[in-house]
C-alpha cells in the first residue's frame, strides 16, 4: 500500500499519504502483529478466534478514524450513521479529497 498509494495521485488525483491513510496503516499493523500468533495452527476455531476480532478492530479503527477526520460527518448523527453503515463509496467519504 505504501508503494501503490502514489498511484492514487495519478488515477484519482488525491494525495498519496494522508492522516486517514496512516490510520488505515495502523490498523494493518495490528493485523500483522496478530498474524504470527497463528503460525503452525490449522485449528479453524483458533483461526476464527483471531480473524473475528481482527475484522472488528479494522472496522472500528478505520470508521472512527474517518469520523474523527471528516468534520461534516461527525457533526450530526446522520453523517455518523452513514459512515458506520458504509453507505457510500470509499473515495466519497475519504477525508483526503
Amino acid at each position: 500500500m505504501a508503494i501503490t498509494n502514489p498511484l492514487l495521485v495519478v488515477i484519482y488525483h488525491v494525495p498519496a499519504y494522508t492522516m486517514y491513510r496512516l490510520v488505515i496503516y495502523a490498523s494493518f499493523v495490528v493485523s500483522v502483529w496478530l498474524g504470527p500468533r497463528l503460525t503452525g495452527t490449522q485449528n479453524p476455531l483458533k483461526i476464527a478466534a483471531f480473524s473475528l476480532p481482527n475484522s472488528f478492530q479494522f472496522f472500528v479503527i478505520t470508521n472512527f478514524g474517518n469520523l474523527a477526520m471528516v468534520p461534516d460527518l461527525s457533526q450530526n448523527h446522520s453523517g455518523a450513521s452513514d459512515v458506520l453503515r458504509g453507505s457510500g463509496p470509499v473515495f466519497r467519504l475519504d477525508p483526503c479529497r
